[in-house]
């Protein structure tokens, strides 16, 4: 898989709000492996030099050792993503969470094998990035590329939704779920494909 496909997942990527998206390639060395943004897609929502900056503070994480038997810094998203092969997220619910970020896995040969990771780095946490992670995973799926979450499914009478957990805790889930069986939300404008 070439980097332009990724630059066309990129372009074709609508933000909401100010932010870049990172592409971490997975680099195989012999037995081992490891995740490098340099020569890869970069793609700011604006020149902000903030953008810029932590893009080269990521550069320096660039050949980092990930896979078995490997310790990642849980400090380095795409490190974690890449790791643990699920989407992870960072939002304005994480204690001292200056960026919001949303990592997630690309998976080429039909979800079978690590391509490398997108992160989505925006400049003010959101609450959650379940959208995000749905858009990339539909503009993978059009490009015949997988990604990989946590998926909850959640049945009430005849109603069910469906929706990527993203590391976002039980208590996410709870205020969520409680409010669509309540009746304060509706399960027709929560229910999504993974």
């Amino acid at each position: 898989m070439g980097s332009k496909v990724i630059e066309n997942i990129m372009n074709r990527f609508h933000f909401n709000g100010s932010g870049s998206l990172l592409y971490w390639q997975r680099i195989q060395v012999g037995n081992k492996w490891c995740l490098t943004l340099e020569g890869q897609p970069f793609l700011p929502t604006a020149d902000r030099k903030e953008l810029k900056q932590y893009r080269n503070r990521c550069l320096k994480h660039s050949n980092y050792w990930v896979g078995q038997n490997t310790k990642v810094d849980q400090e380095w998203l795409a490190g974690l993503v890449a790791q643990e092969g699920i989407a992870y997220q960072r939002t304005s619910r994480d204690r001292n969470q200056f960026w919001g970020q949303l990592g997630v896995p690309v998976y080429i040969d039909k979800g079978k094998k690590l391509a490398g990771v997108i992160e989505l780095a925006m400049y003010h946490p959101e609450e959650d990035y379940a959208a995000d992670y749905l858009q990339l995973s539909n503009l993978l799926e059009g490009e015949n590329l997988a990604t990989k979450a946590l998926i909850v499914k959640v049945t009430y009478k005849k109603d069910a939704i469906k929706f990527p957990l993203l590391s976002i805790g039980i208590e996410y889930l709870w205020e969520n779920v409680t409010k669509l069986i309540s009746g304060s939300a509706r399960f027709s404008d929560q229910v999504c494909q993974p």
